[in-house]
Order: C-alpha cells, then sequence, then structure tokens
C-alpha cells in the first residue's frame, strides 16, 4: 500500500499561502423533496463541496447544509460552530463552545432542531450559575449536547414547505444521523483525539467508534455508533452587574443631607454613571460526555422499508466559580450586626450614610463627558468585598427514537412514522459567601476593568465573615411524543407533477421544578445563619487559581482568597438539609397540536428556461394546559419588606389555530444561472415558562410588585419572503446573491402598569407577559465557493469559500400598549456576519482555515439599569488531515487561534465595560481509521 507524504516544507508553504476563513462544505440537500442522504462516500473537502452545489442547484426550496467530509469527520468538532459558517447563521458561545445559533438575526427559540424530521426536545440550557438559572426552560437548543460524530449532515431551511414541522420563524435545522444501507459493505470506523485547552492546561480525551452491516442479501442493515468526549477549560473574567445613572456626588465638596432620608440634596454630578457591582472570577468548567446511536434498516422489496433509530445523549457539567465582587452600593448590617459605618458627615454634622445609593458618594470623585465615574474613593469608611466560591452540577440526559415504514409504488409513496424524544436536566447550585469591609480607591481603565486599590489588608482571611449559604436544585423535563403520516402521488400532467399530503399529531409536555433551603440564605435579612462570628480563617482558605483580583494593595492583577466550599458545606450540615419547594418559580406546560397540510409540485419548460417548485398550506391547531402557583390571597408587609401567601396550583386551558402558506419557485434562466422566490407565513410559540399562570409577590420600598405569567400568549407569527440568484460557472464554482424580508408580530414584552387590583388589594407595579410589538427584519447574503483545479500543479489544490450577511430591522410596540408606536432594540442580532475560508487538498493533506466574524448585538434591552451590548467578535479556526494510507489519517484541530476577547458593555457606550474574559485556544490531535 503507497505510502502519500508531504515534505515539511512544503506544508509550512501552503500554511503560509493561507488567508481567513469561512463556511466549511455547504453540502446542501433538498430534503423538502428526498429526506434520505445519497449513497455515503469517502470523501475530502473538494468533493464534499462539489456534491453540495449539486444538491443545490437541484433544490426545489432555499435549503443550506453541510455533509460530513468522511466517517465521523464533520468539518467542526462542534456542531454549532459548523452551522455558523452557513450564511445567514450566527452562534452564541459558553465557554469557548458553540451552544446555540441565530438565523437571520432571529435567536435560538425562533430556529427549531429536528433530528430525521423529528422534534429534538430540550432539557435546562441557561448558563451554570445563580444570575442565570431561571434563563434556560425555553424552547431553544443546545447544541453542546449533541456529538458531531454522530452527525452525517446538517440542513438549514430557510424557507419552508407545507410538510415541514412549523416552529421557525427564523428557520429550522434538520439533524441526519446515518443509516446501514447507504453503505456498500461492512464498514467500522474509529476515532481517538486527544485535546489541549490553553486555559486550564490539561489534555482530555475525545473518542468514537461506528460499526455498520448489512445482512440478508442486503436487506437488512444495523448501524452502532458511539460517542465519549471530556473536557476542561479555565478562564479568568471580569463581569459587572451594570452601569447605573443615579447620579455621583464628590464628597470633597460641601455635602447637604437629608436627615430622615439619608439623601444628598446638592448632587455635584446628578446625570453621573457608576458601577453597581463589579465581580472578578476565576471559572473552570469540567465536562463529560457520551452518546450512542443505532439504526436497525429492513428492506425486505424495492417497495417497502422499514427502519428504527434511536440516539442517546448524556452530558455531565460541573462548574467551580471562585468570585471577588467589590459591593458599592450594599446596604444592610456588617456580619457583626452593626450598621455599616458613615462615610463622614454633612455640613450639618448629619452622617453622610453608604446604604442609599442614589447619588453614588465617593471621595475627590471625577466623571468623563458621558458621565462615567473616572476616579474616586470611600476615604476611611469602606465597601463591601465579598469573595465567594459557588459550585454547579448540571447532568441532562437526552433520548430520541423513531420508527418509520415508507411503502412505494409506481404512483404513490406513503410513510408514517412514529417517535418519541425525552430530555432530562438536573441541576444544582451549592455557593458559600463571605463579606468583610475595607476602604478603596477606584480609577477608571478605559474600555478595560476597573482598577480598584485597598490600604487594608486583602490576604487576611480574618477580614471576611461568613454571610450566608446558597443551596438549590432545579429539574427541568422535556418530552414528546408524535405520530404523522404522510403521502406523495405522482401525477401525470404537463405541469403539477405531484400532490402531497399529510397529517401530525404530537404532544409535548415540559416542567420545571425549583427547590431550596430557605433558612441557608440570608436574603439581606442581616441574618448570618447561626454563624457566630465566623471568618475565612475558619474554613481552611485556597487562593483562586486565576490572574484576576477585582481589588488588590498596589493595583496589580494578582490572586485573592475564596472559602473552601466543602469545609463551608460540612460545618452546616449541607448534606441533610431540608429543600422546599419554589411554588411560584414551578411550571408545568403540556401542548397538543394537530396538523394537516396539502403540497403540490410542479415542472414546467419554457423554451430555454424551466420553472419548477412547490405551492402548499399546512392547517394547525394547539392546545394548552397550562399549570403554575397563583396566590387566592396575600399579605403584604411593604415596609420591612415581607409577603405572606394563601394559595394553591392552578391550571388554564388555552387553544388557537392557524394557517400557513407557502410557495418556493425556481426559474432556471440558463443551464448556469438559477432564479429563486420563497414566500411563506412561519409561526414560532412563545416561550414556555412565560405561560405558566404563576405569580411572584415582593414587597419593599414601601412598594408591592406583583409579576404574573400568561397563559394566553400567542404565537409569533411572521410573513417572510426571500429572492436569490445563483451563477454556478463551474462544477465547483457558484457565485450568488439573495434578499430576504420578514414581517414578524407577537413579541413578548413584560408590561408594567401602575396601581391595579390585584387579587381584592391595590398594588404599586404588576408586571404581565404580553404580545406586545412587531419587527421588520430585512437584509442580504452574499456567497462565492471556487476550486482552483484549473491552476496547474500544486496551485491545483487550493480552493476558497466567502460569504456576507446584513441584517437590519425597525420594531415598534403595538397600538393599544404603553409604548405604542415606539421602537425598541432587537436583541440577538449582528448587523453584518461573515466567514472565509481558504483550504489546500492533494496528496492525502488536507487543510482549511476558517475565520468567522459577527458585529457587535444588543444581549439585553434592559439588564438592570441599562442596555447590555456584546461587541464585535472573530475567531479564527485550523482543520488538518493527513491520510497515512487508505484506511488510517492523523489529524489536527486548533480552535479560536486568534484568541479574542469576548467582552460587553452597558448604556451603548463602548468604554462601559460590563464583560471582560478570554476563551483561550484549544488544540487536538487524533488518528481516525476506517475498514
Amino acid at each position: 500500500m503507497e505510502l502519500r507524504k508531504k515534505p515539511l516544507a512544503q506544508i509550512i508553504s501552503v500554511m503560509a499561502a493561507f488567508f481567513g476563513g469561512a463556511p466549511v462544505s455547504h453540502a446542501q440537500t433538498d430534503a423538502a423533496a428526498d429526506g434520505a442522504l445519497e449513497e455515503i462516500v469517502v470523501t475530502g473537502i473538494r468533493q464534499s463541496l462539489k456534491r453540495s452545489l449539486e444538491t443545490k442547484r437541484d433544490a426545489s426550496s432555499i435549503v443550506d447544509a453541510i455533509n460530513a467530509e468522511d466517517i465521523g469527520k464533520f468539518p467542526d468538532t462542534n456542531v454549532a460552530e459548523s452551522l455558523q459558517r452557513i450564511s445567514g447563521v450566527s452562534i452564541s458561545r459558553e465557554s469557548g463552545e458553540g451552544k446555540f445559533i441565530s438565523i437571520r438575526g432571529l435567536g435560538p427559540a425562533f430556529s427549531p432542531v429536528t433530528i430525521n424530521g423529528r422534534t429534538l426536545t430540550s432539557g435546562f440550557t441557561g448558563t451554570p450559575s445563580s444570575i442565570n438559572l431561571f434563563q434556560g426552560s425555553g424552547r431553544e437548543f443546545a447544541f453542546n449536547v449533541l456529538p458531531s460524530e454522530l452527525i452525517a449532515g446538517l440542513e438549514v431551511y430557510k424557507t419552508p414547505t407545507a410538510d415541514l414541522v412549523e416552529g421557525g420563524v427564523g428557520g429550522l435545522v434538520e439533524v441526519k444521523t446515518r443509516r446501514p444501507l447507504d453503505f456498500d459493505d461492512t464498514t467500522l470506523a474509529a476515532s481517538l483525539k486527544g485535546t489541549y485547552d490553553e486555559g486550564s492546561e490539561t489534555t482530555e480525551p475525545t473518542g468514537s467508534v461506528m460499526y455498520a452491516d448489512q445482512f440478508a442479501d442486503e436487506t437488512v442493515g444495523v448501524l452502532l455508533n458511539g460517542t465519549y468526549a471530556k473536557r476542561s477549560t479555565t478562564s479568568d473574567r471580569y463581569w459587572g452587574w451594570g452601569w447605573e445613572q443615579g447620579g455621583v456626588h464628590d464628597l470633597s465638596q460641601p455635602t447637604t443631607v437629608d436627615p430622615d432620608t439619608g439623601n444628598v440634596s446638592n448632587t455635584s454630578n446628578p446625570e453621573g454613571w457608576y458601577p453597581f457591582e463589579d465581580v472578578y472570577n476565576n471559572v473552570t468548567d469540567s465536562s463529560e460526555r457520551y452518546g450512542i446511536n443505532g439504526s436497525l434498516q429492513f428492506r425486505p422489496t424495492d417497495e417497502l422499508e422499514i427502519v428504527v433509530d434511536g440516539l442517546f445523549t448524556n452530558t455531565d457539567a460541573e462548574r467551580v466559580d471562585y468570585a471577588q465582587a467589590v459591593r458599592w452600593t450594599a446596604g444592610g448590617l456588617t456580619p457583626q450586626g452593626n450598621p455599616q459605618p458613615a462615610l463622614g458627615v454633612d455640613v450639618n454634622g448629619n452622617p453622610i450614610t453608604a446604604r442609599n445609593r442614589k447619588p453614588f458618594r465617593l471621595f475627590d470623585s471625577i466623571v468623563d463627558a458621558n458621565g462615567k465615574l473616572i476616579s474616586g474613593n470611600t476615604g476611611t469608611s469602606g465597601v463591601q468585598v465579598a469573595p465567594k466560591t459557588e459550585l454547579t452540577f448540571t447532568t441532562t440526559d437526552t433520548l430520541a427514537l423513531g420508527t418509520n415504514a415508507t411503502w412505494e409504488s409506481d404512483q404513490w409513496t406513503i410513510s408514517g412514522d412514529v417517535s418519541y424524544s425525552k430530555a432530562e436536566s438536573d441541576f444544582e447550585l451549592k455557593a458559600a459567601n463571605f463579606i468583610g469591609y475595607a476602604p478603596v480607591s477606584y480609577t477608571a481603565n478605559g474600555s478595560a476593568p476597573a482598577v480598584y486599590t485597598s490600604s487594608a489588608n486583602l490576604a487576611d482571611p480574618t477580614l471576611y465573615h461568613f454571610k450566608s449559604l446558597d443551596l438549590r436544585r432545579l429539574r427541568v423535563e422535556d418530552d414528546e411524543l408524535a405520530f404523522k403520516l404522510d403521502a406523495d402521488y405522482q401525477l401525470d400532467m404537463d405541469f403539477v407533477t405531484s400532490l402531497e399530503f399529510g397529517v401530525r399529531v404530537a404532544e409535548r409536555n415540559k416542567t420545571s421544578n425549583n427547590e431550596r433551603v430557605d433558612d441557608a440564605h440570608s436574603g439581606g435579612t442581616g441574618i448570618y445563619l447561626n454563624s457566630g462570628d465566623l471568618t475565612l480563617a475558619d474554613f481552611l482558605t485556597t487562593t483562586s487559581g486565576g490572574s484576576g483580583s477585582v481589588i488588590s494593595n498596589d493595583g496589580s492583577a494578582g490572586n485573592f482568597l475564596v472559602p473552601v466550599a466543602q469545609n463551608v458545606f460540612d460545618h452546616f450540615d449541607a448534606a441533610n438539609a431540608t429543600y422546599v419547594q419554589r411554588q411560584n418559580e414551578f411550571f408545568d406546560i403540556s401542548e397538543e397540536t394537530r396538523a394537516a397540510y396539502v403540497r403540490l409540485n410542479f415542472d414546467q419548460e419554457f423554451g430555454d428556461m424551466a420553472l419548477s417548485g412547490n405551492v402548499g398550506v399546512r392547517y394547525i391547531t394547539t392546545d394548552i394546559t397550562a399549570t403554575g402557583a397563583s396566590p387566592t390571597s396575600f399579605t403584604a408587609d411593604r415596609a420591612n419588606g415581607t409577603v405572606e401567601t394563601v394559595g394553591d396550583f392552578r391550571t388554564v386551558d388555552t387553544n388557537y389555530s392557524h394557517t400557513l402558506p407557502s410557495l418556493n419557485l425556481r426559474l432556471d434562466l440558463t443551464e448556469e444561472l438559477a432564479l429563486r422566490f420563497g414566500a411563506a407565513r412561519t409561526l414560532t410559540r412563545p416561550n414556555l415558562s412565560a405561560m405558566a399562570p404563576r405569580a411572584k409577590i415582593s414587597a419593599g420600598g414601601g412598594n408591592v410588585s406583583v409579576n404574573v405569567g400568561n397563559p394566553d400568549l400567542k404565537p409569533f407569527e411572521s410573513d417572510g419572503y426571500d429572492l436569490s440568484l445563483e451563477y454556478y460557472f463551474s462544477d465547483a464554482g457558484l457565485l450568488s446573491g439573495a434578499v430576504f424580508y420578514k414581517d414578524v408580530g407577537g413579541f413578548v414584552f413584560n408590561n408594567t402598569l401602575q396601581n391595579q387590583q390585584f387579587l381584592g388589594q391595590t398594588v404599586e407595579f404588576l408586571t404581565i407577559a404580553e404580545n406586545a410589538a412587531s419587527a421588520k427584519i430585512k437584509g442580504y447574503e452574499i456567497g462565492y465557493q471556487q476550486a482552483f483545479d484549473f491552476l496547474p500543479g500544486f496551485w491545483g489544490g487550493f480552493g476558497m469559500l466567502a460569504n456576507y450577511t446584513y441584517i437590519d430591522s425597525s420594531t415598534e410596540f403595538n397600538n393599544g400598549q404603553a409604548n405604542a408606536g415606539q421602537s425598541f432594540a432587537f436583541e440577538g442580532l449582528s448587523e453584518d456576519t461573515y466567514n472565509l475560508t481558504g483550504y489546500y487538498e492533494a496528496d492525502g493533506l488536507s487543510v482549511r482555515l476558517s475565520y468567522n466574524y459577527r458585529s457587535e448585538f444588543l444581549e439585553f434591552g434592559k439588564f438592570l439599569f441599562s442596555s447590555r451590548t456584546i461587541d464585535a467578535y472573530g475567531q479564527l479556526d485550523l482543520s488538518a488531515s493527513y491520510d497515512v494510507n487508505e484506511d488510517v489519517s492523523l489529524t489536527f484541530d486548533a480552535v479560536n487561534l486568534t484568541d479574542d476577547e469576548v467582552r460587553s458593555y452597558d448604556g451603548g457606550f463602548d468604554d462601559f465595560t460590563s464583560v471582560s474574559y478570554h476563551n483561550g485556544r484549544r488544540f487536538t490531535l487524533g488518528v481516525r481509521a476506517k475498514f
């Protein structure tokens, strides 16, 4: 067997010749016409891209796709990171790994995921921290639980057809797994890799194995596929609660305080901005994930095929978060039960307290032209310096089972499918909180995190006193049982070629149940859990492994003290603590959907041109049963902030129906030039947690606030239009352009009303989720792909891909709303995204360099005090493989070579930094074999 080798010098020259990258293989599939993958052929980058152009050219709707380049070899080790290389698709990451996708500016809840045409349910998808605990129980699918080695291909539908499952205003992602009769012979494939993470300085294993065989004259096929992956990553992070525009007062100037309220009456900078609370974290994320999928395929005749598929993945993740915060505005008592020390006295001798944060009070304070605090100090008085150790544990199991039977005759194709998907997540949070007091000086540092210094001995563990434990558990369950029946009848007509029709019935249920050890948390009351006067010194303090500190003695970035969490848990016997259900955070939502569709396919030649496409309509009804905790009466103490409720769980039934027409046209102007048009009405159902009939009542500051869910929320509905032109100038060359427009209604916003009646009492603030706004989204996409195989010799191995997407939106609140006619900020939408990929493939060597970029986008229209924007981000990735022989290949991957900063800022000001960290680089070396 001939060994194919390349000299080192030639490899280096290939690498040096590369230019920045983008879409990997756009192996696009007309799944609307044929849901099966083509026969599996061993290919590399070039052949995969050629097949993708052939499929795209024949498609009757606008579909982009990515296929595995070989068995167990997906373009990227993470599924979401492969999808981002498709025009119009952007992603968000967690700990440097792709997690969620957005399609044409619409977030993950607007882009459902199916596997072999069946819904994939999702468990807890939130970030593992106390801050984001309740943001992960929606409809969005987290791709980091899905091993790429199990996948044969991905398809992204940008225009729907009537037979597709509804739910994708943004688009629909279809995941394809392998089938055993797609192989020509018995096949065994395996891979083993080691990944080095620059942040954690660890190397962890990844492996996969696949076996496929055929029996009984190739009428029976069996496929088994298994994967395992372990990962550990560490990063130093700055995270801020936000900038508040509450005024900044310079205590070096004469100060007058109202003795009754403590408010400063002569604020020196009434429009000033200041940081509410700054936190430095040293975060280590560790995870283990394994996946198994299998397929049994039975094809006794040419007319009948029966397939049974199954997929199971398990992900166990642990996060250790060492944190240190400077809480400028914290009020309440010291750990010893004493009032916080005053900042001084005013001109009349009244004490200047730190408890009331508006305006912000510092000595020698300076603000810039935007009112941002530049510098200041607390004098001899202290502010809270709070070390914390927070541990989170998340286990997610995802199961997908399905059986499909298809019968074909000369004119009929009839298919029946039964599927079941279930996701379960168990999330646990355990945190040990300490606080101390220290004088602080503050100095802004441009767009970088600010510098804090203190004259206190920050390395003295007795400075920090025990405050509280935070013990929580969350369980999320999501399951769906579905049945569908599809029929395709071939018509003997000149224009209309076939008639498709079918029905689908599904029942989905999602439950979220949160528990907490109530007496383990101080809740801001100043009660410190029988702690006596415990300090960090009582719990064998450790030093965080990070290089960043929010505060130090000399202004340098250094380590900080944190508690050994297990010692604190053991002291308070946390293992035997009694958890109590948080009823107002519980929900159980059941959705029963029934859908019927009809679709006509047509094809007609007009001289040298040909027109093809489909027109159809899908009608759906949805019945919802929503359960949540709802009080029947309550008593609130507005001064002391206590609320007592009487009530029980309440169940509400509601329903709605929708008609969704669709049209897809393809006009072949010449053999090389195709014009496409798509028009469709689509919908996305509202967030499940927002529909729970539950009420949360809180009191404080003289007010009572009530936040209620709304089971009567209606779906988002969109009318969308697409127009594209595609020029295929060679078998591996494409130049394309597309424009798109969506008119989306039904956006859900929390509407807050003042002085409303609730359960027979007047409450100052009543907040309810409502369909309150609409948006118009428009944009264009440009794509270019070419293999330079027309060049002589060595240069013929090169090729490139590039695409660019521009998106714009206009938004406004609906009539009848408090903000009617006003615009609102559209979250998650990047105006510019682009991808660049250069590759080389020849003589057994494949190298691909890809760069992906998305411009800044709004993360929250309002976080706490103002907006929060995620800054522009770009990432450069490298993938290479070398065929040792026909059966064995060596692989190398490098992720995030440029290690760009992940950064957010508040209030629309670029230097109001609120988040800053680096994910670090990852390098993977492996071997892949196929027999």
